[in-house]
């Protein structure tokens, strides 16, 4: 025997449920938009983001990521240290994703967000600070990644 369903009661349970839950169910697409950078979903891998630091961010930035690579010494404000405490204190995770996606104006720090995928971006964050957790002997997993 099957049981009769209100209609009253079935429309206010389902605008309840629309109405507890919009936050959950589009926070990614909101943090998109307010941040304008994509909330990272995935574990961040610090072996892949050494192989993209590398390939893509080294020639600049040095192999160590003190801002002292090859092409470092033409350019004009250099690029950034990234083992300098106060530098990256003063820094999130979000404005190194943002200065990556989208480049920094008045520096040759170019956007990569047409090169690089959010995954990569978010690895070569981790790996930067994987460089600088290392360098302040500064315990995180993401410097355990590596050792493992």
């Amino acid at each position: 025997m099957r049981m009769p369903v209100n209609p009253r009661l079935f429309l206010i349970v389902i605008v309840s449920i629309g109405l507890a839950f919009p936050s959950a169910v589009f926070a990614h697409i909101g943090h998109k938009v307010e941040h304008n950078h994509p909330f990272p979903t995935k574990k961040f891998s610090v072996r892949n983001g050494k192989v993209v630091y590398a390939k893509f961010c080294a020639s600049c930035h040095g192999n160590e990521g003190k801002g002292d690579g090859p092409a470092a010494a033409s350019l004009n404000p250099r690029p950034s240290d990234f083992l300098h405490l106060k530098y990256m204190s003063m820094r999130s995770r979000v404005d190194h994703y943002d200065a990556i996606a989208n480049g920094r104006p008045n520096t040759s720090m170019s956007p990569w967000k047409n090169t690089l995928s959010d995954k990569e971006i978010w690895d070569v964050i981790a790996y930067i600070e994987h460089l600088f957790n290392h360098r302040w002997d500064v315990s995180s997993k993401v410097t355990e990644e590596l050792s493992h």
